[in-house]
């Protein structure tokens, strides 16, 4: 049987998020002679990992939607390690049945033993339920990235994008607000989808703004494309974002678009969204895993971000 829950899978994910630790901790479960890891990859990634031994199977980098495998050398823990990680923090409870299931998997099998070949078969079960969805990625990223480019280009120093790490807030924006960062290529309306219970919560004595970036993508020579921003920020960003970035397929970061808009709406008490105290009244709200939906800002009052950002 499996000595570990669920609970304390998601614990450890937290807690190094919480302390931005970049490293695997050792769970102390032993399957077929496998020690098995549970922590964060250096992109901020929650991520299971097992042991492999000198004879093992390298696995190449393989993308199943959110989920992601490959072989790698660890220094922390001077091993090879098969490391399966999920790129959405918002899908932890998700991912951490995954891992149970995989932990059980490997568990009772009996015979001929493959440690990649079994993880690989449970990732392609998986692999619908973390179905990536490109273009909302794509856009988000990017939609990011030219925020970074446009505070930088204005002298905004105080601001720091927390990008890649798995936080509920895109940006620091100063040390009494954040900033939270939606991006659209839909010609009309002001749809924004939102992500889990904290992402609309603001942080103790913070304030908190919402960004809506409008694109349109064109075939080429648009203003802007991951790569562009890319190469025009690099001496500014982190080891850890430049390994994000340029991991990126150069497919994705190739496509270029035009920036139609830009707003700023300014998240407060009034502001329609769903909170965890929002749940509070709910029968059995402690059921509730994950929450998503969203908001039609059409006519709710926002100021173009340009303006605000000049004041």
């Amino acid at each position: 049987m499996v000595l570990i829950e669920r609970s304390k899978i998601i614990e450890i994910w937290n807690r190094k998020l919480e302390q931005q630790d970049y490293s695997w901790e050792n769970t102390h479960i032993i399957i077929k002679a496998i020690p098995v890891f549970i922590g964060l990859t250096k992109q901020g990634a929650p991520s299971i990992a097992f042991v492999q031994n000198t004879n093992a199977q390298v696995i190449q980098k393989m993308h199943l939607g959110k989920l992601h495998l490959q072989s790698l050398y660890a220094d922390d823990i001077k091993r090879n390690l098969l490391v399966l990680e999920c790129i959405d923090i918002e899908n932890l409870s998700l991912f951490a049945a995954m891992c149970i299931s995989t932990l059980l998997e490997l568990e009772v099998i009996t015979g001929v033993f493959n440690l990649e070949e079994t993880v690989i078969q449970e990732c392609e079960v998986w692999e619908k339920v973390f179905r990536k969805e490109i273009e909302t990625e794509e856009l988000g990223l990017l939609g990011e990235l030219y925020i970074y480019d446009l505070l930088r280009s204005l002298s905004i120093n105080e601001s720091v994008w927390n990008y890649p790490i798995k936080s509920t807030k895109d940006f620091q924006f100063s040390k009494h607000g954040d900033l939270e960062v939606k991006t659209t290529s839909r010609r009309r309306g002001y749809l924004v989808s939102i992500h889990g219970l904290q992402q609309l919560l603001p942080h103790e004595n913070k304030n908190l703004y919402l960004i809506f970036v409008r694109l349109e993508q064109v075939a080429k020579n648009g203003d802007i494309s991951i790569n562009k921003l890319y190469e025009k920020n690099r001496e500014f960003l982190s080891p850890q974002q430049k390994m994000a970035l340029g991991s990126i397929d150069q497919d994705i970061s190739s496509h270029t678009y035009n920036v139609l808009e830009t707003r700023i709406f300014t998240v407060d008490d009034l502001f329609p969204r769903i909170v965890p105290s929002s749940l509070i009244n709910i029968p059995g709200n402690d059921r509730i895993g994950s929450v998503q939906y969203s908001i039609e800002l059409s006519d709710y009052p926002s100021q173009d971000l340009m303006e605000f950002l000049k004041k």
